[in-house]
């Protein structure tokens, strides 16, 4: 207000300071991420490269290094979710896996972008998956994070890792499912991940997809037994919870498959090297994959079952030994209702 030049400039700007209406306002806060509500801080160190991939996606087919840097930083990341716990109270280990499986679902959220980002993508090959999870593996092993079902203190304390990789591996197989992407399944279901024991002097030994499915002890057991939950499966239940309603449904469906999808690539018949649906609680239909009915989907998704034609699928169906103890709460169809063979191809 020092010279008539910026008087009235200068007037107006001290009456909104006197009354605090700023002429510029400071946009609203959006609501606040989830995770934050997490005592331990999430570090999500793949954003960056979110963002890098996406960009590279619009610009260019070449993206092959861009998803293995994407790859090793999204790996790389899983320590700071390793949960300490030798033995105790197991209220203890129930909240400090609540709690990690909270803040790791950042993680898996950005996963499943990264993954529409590059399903349609032609440079997106099943190798590249199959390269990823035989890390993710190596991974789990070099860190001494036991993934095999036990009610050992140093097995459950990995239950935070057990779901996440139950989510992370449904994401991947509902979102390729939606692009029909059936060669990268193929691909990564039908291998065997070679993995460095970090016993016997390093011998390899071959794991397959079945190891992203365990069976949850601290939620599905102690959990239950401390709450006298009545629910069939918490870890289910707190799945449903956290997933979007429609991607929830795909993986409901995708879960049932990557079971008859065992059963076709397992010949020793033995019921622990299958894939368990826990989420059958939740399904409702008789048929999973009801667009076999048509030839031209068929002809597509058949690559999935490593088959040439309609009747070698269906021989290789009427094969199946599907001998799984069903109970009334796992809405499980054989797989041969599950696929309707009968109807394969009916529809041209």
């Amino acid at each position: 207000m020092s010279s008539d030049e910026c008087y009235e400039l200068g007037y107006n700007q001290l009456l909104r300071d006197i009354y605090d209406k700023p002429l510029h306002q400071k946009p609203a806060l959006g609501s606040m991420p989830a995770f934050l509500e997490s005592d331990q801080p999430t570090l999500l160190s793949t954003a960056k490269e979110q963002r890098y991939l996406k960009a590279i996606n619009e610009e260019t087919s070449s993206l092959k290094a861009w998803m293995v840097r994407y790859f090793d930083k999204l790996i790389a990341s899983l320590d700071q979710f390793k949960i300490s716990f030798n033995g105790g109270q197991y209220n203890t280990l129930i909240d400090l896996v609540e709690k990690s499986i909270d803040s790791m679902q950042v993680v898996n959220n950005d996963f499943i972008k990264f993954l529409e980002t590059v399903a349609a993508n032609t440079e997106c090959t099943g190798e590249q998956f199959v390269n990823f999870f035989e890390k993710l593996l190596q991974y789990y092993e070099d860190n001494d994070i036991k993934l095999a079902t036990s009610t050992d203190p140093w097995y459950l304390a990995n239950d935070n890792y057990r779901f996440f990789n139950y989510e992370m591996f449904l994401s991947f197989v509902s979102v390729m499912m939606k692009h029909e992407r059936f060669d990268v399944i193929h691909d990564v279901v039908s291998t065997d991940f070679c993995i460095l024991s970090n016993r016997f002097g390093r011998q390899v030994k071959p794991l397959t997809y079945i190891e992203f499915q365990k069976y949850n002890y601290t939620l599905d057991r102690f959990k239950k037994d401390l709450t006298n939950s009545n629910l069939i499966s918490e870890a289910a239940s707190l799945f449903r919870s956290k997933v979007d309603g429609k991607l929830f449904e795909a993986m409901v469906e995708v879960d049932i498959l990557l079971y008859y999808l065992s059963l076709v690539y397992d010949k020793s018949n033995d019921v622990h090297n299958i894939w368990y649906p826990e989420l059958s609680i939740y399904n409702a239909s008789f048929t999973v994959l009801p667009k076999l009915a048509s030839y031209r989907y068929f002809e597509k998704a058949k690559v999935l079952f490593d088959v040439e034609d309609k009747d070698s699928f269906i021989n290789l169906i009427k094969g199946v030994n599907d001998n799984l103890q069903r109970d009334g709460y796992h809405h499980i169809p054989s797989i041969q209702q599950g696929l309707g063979y009968d109807k394969v191809c009916s529809i041209k």
